[in-house]
Order: structure tokens, then C-alpha cells, then sequence
């Protein structure tokens, strides 16, 4: 479960990442009432209020709202588990498919020219080896090397 830290008041203010509430006390016709602002606005969706502590709760639910607003739920732990066996099954597919391949070449070490071409597998495209790549895949490693 999410849980929002509490805004943290002084002087009826609150400072958040988002911009800062106020709770603001007026009159109507000798009657005070207190309202939200944010970000210098009133926050209408805050309503009005008959103290200060209402008027904070309603800043803080706010606030909340915004927060919780922008989280998206992590995905169940069973659908994670699921895709994880999925991926280590293709992985072992690709092992497999990649040792197949290298047979061939079994005992065969990579030969470079002056130029750094390997001339004993003919299958360069890039600066290394694909032979070499592949092998130390196979064996734990990074293909960038």
C-alpha cells in the first residue's frame, strides 16, 4: 500500500514539489470561512471550510490525490514470476540455437589480419569476431565485450 507523506504546515502555508498550498481565512458577512489555495489559485475542488484544521485535511487529500494520481500499480507478483520463466525459457532457446551455430567452429580460434579482421570465420561486420561474441555469450559474458 502507497501512503503520502503529510504536508508540513507553518504559518498556513505547505510547500510541495508541485507548488505550494495556503489555507487562507475571509469573511462573509461577518462569518469566517477558510479556503484552499494552490499554486496561487483557489483550489475549488478543496471547497470552503468552517476552521483551519478542515481546510488543511481537504489541502492534504488534495495533495494525495495528485501524488497517487501520477503511480501506476507495480503488475501482481505471479504476472512477474510468469514473465520472468518466459524470458529465461527464450534465453535457453537462444543458448541453445548459439551452440548449435558455433559447432562448426569447435577448436577454431579467430585469426586477425593487419587490418583486425578474422580470417578464420570470414563473418566480420563489426570490430570483433561475431564467432567471438557468440562464444563469450555462451560463457556468461556481455556480447559489447
Amino acid at each position: 500500500m502507497t501512503v503520502v507523506k503529510k504536508l508540513e504546515w507553518r504559518k498556513g502555508r505547505a510547500e510541495t514539489p508541485f507548488g505550494p498550498y495556503h489555507v487562507i481565512e475571509e469573511t462573509n458577512d461577518d462569518e469566517p470561512f477558510w479556503f484552499v489555495m494552490f499554486n496561487g489559485k483557489a483550489a475549488a475542488r478543496c471547497g470552503t471550510h468552517d476552521d483551519e484544521e478542515s481546510a488543511i485535511f481537504a489541502a492534504q487529500a488534495d495533495y494525495e490525490r495528485r501524488i497517487l494520481a501520477a503511480i501506476e500499480a507495480a503488475p501482481p507478483l505471479s504476472k512477474l514470476k510468469a514473465e520472468n520463466a518466459r524470458l529465461k525459457a527464450q534465453l535457453a532457446e537462444a543458448r541453445k540455437a548459439l551452440d548449435g551455430l558455433l559447432k562448426p567452429f569447435e577448436g577454431d580460434d579467430c585469426r586477425y589480419d593487419h587490418h583486425g579482421y578474422c580470417q578464420a570465420h570470414f563473418l566480420q561486420e563489426v570490430d570483433e569476431c561475431c564467432v567471438k561474441i557468440a562464444r563469450r555469450v555462451l560463457e556468461g559474458g556481455e556480447a559489447n565485450g
